[in-house]
């Protein structure tokens, strides 16, 4: 949901506008379909900062979440550079400091930071997030790290070492925020609550809820008045929640059919028909 399409979380946007601000890490936890990447990257944006994207949804083994955030830190480097051979030059020194070797290849305007051997993956991780907030001491700029289905590290069991990989460099950074998201409320507690696990106590954390039925009435009746001149009738709503229970996927999913179906103002029975038409489909 971007642009006008976002709705509300006017209290979840402020509190992780302020924790970017004040160097903050933060973890956003809610069912799946709720709008957490919504939500980061409506407030990302908001913000103009730079930021790099990691998903783990894919995540098979620890190799496979050691790769893809090394990719993630090639993304943002990329990001926050200006010419490639300025950053290869200051990354000399910065490479001392770490403890695995680099190859550090140009494509055009991109930089490529591979590990010249296979070296520990928590190590590789460690070592590419030191890299990444060393340029960023460099470049006197602040970026974001936002690592989505987070809780797909603590199910491989190896990643444990990621964990305390992580927490080595995001307690120390004051130019790299970590902004971690999941559905796995269990797991995610497991990681960040459990004084025993690596990341106990790293981060503020924002619980995503449904959406008030006020905050959907106003965003949808808006939109309704640009398509068709008025406001959709009280019968058209009580329908929408009580089928939709107010989970933000099937809200988003029956007002979408609904609007761009529909030439005139969808009724109560248009809600119904939609809704069931989908749980044939289903």
């Amino acid at each position: 949901a971007e642009g006008e399409s976002f709705c509300n979380r006017v209290k979840e946007r402020k509190k992780l506008q302020n924790n970017i601000n004040n160097n903050i890490n933060t973890v956003i936890v809610s069912p799946r379909r709720f709008g957490k990447s919504s939500l980061i990257l409506y407030v990302l944006n908001e913000l103009k900062i730079s930021y790099g994207r990691v998903d783990l949804f894919v995540a098979l083994d620890e190799a496979t979440v050691a790769r893809e955030i090394i990719d993630g830190v090639n993304g943002l480097l990329n990001l926050v550079i200006g010419k490639p051979e300025q950053l290869i030059s200051s990354m000399k020194d910065i490479l001392k400091k770490v403890n695995t070797k680099w190859s550090i290849g140009t494509d055009g305007v991109t930089i490529e930071l591979t590990r010249k051997e296979k070296n520990d993956n928590a190590l590789a991780v460690r070592d590419a997030l030191i890299i990444l907030d060393e340029i960023l001491k460099k470049k006197n700029k602040t970026a974001v790290f936002f690592i989505d289905e987070f809780q797909e590290i603590a199910i491989v069991a190896e990643a444990k070492g990621i964990e305390g990989a992580i927490r080595s460099v995001a307690e120390k950074s004051k130019n790299l925020v970590f902004i971690f998201s999941g559905s796995n409320r269990h797991a995610l507690s497991s990681m960040f609550d459990d004084r025993s696990r690596p990341l106990y106590m790293l981060c503020d954390k924002i619980t995503l809820g449904r959406i008030e039925k006020d905050d959907y009435i106003t965003f949808i009746n808006k939109a309704a008045i640009k398509k068709w001149g008025q406001s959709l009738t009280n019968d058209f709503f009580e329908k929408l929640f009580y089928f939709t229970k107010m989970h933000t996927y099937y809200v988003n999913l029956i007002c979408g059919r609904l609007f761009s179906e529909n030439n005139s103002t969808p009724t109560a029975l248009a809600v119904e028909d939609c809704w069931w038409q989908y749980i044939i489909e289903e």
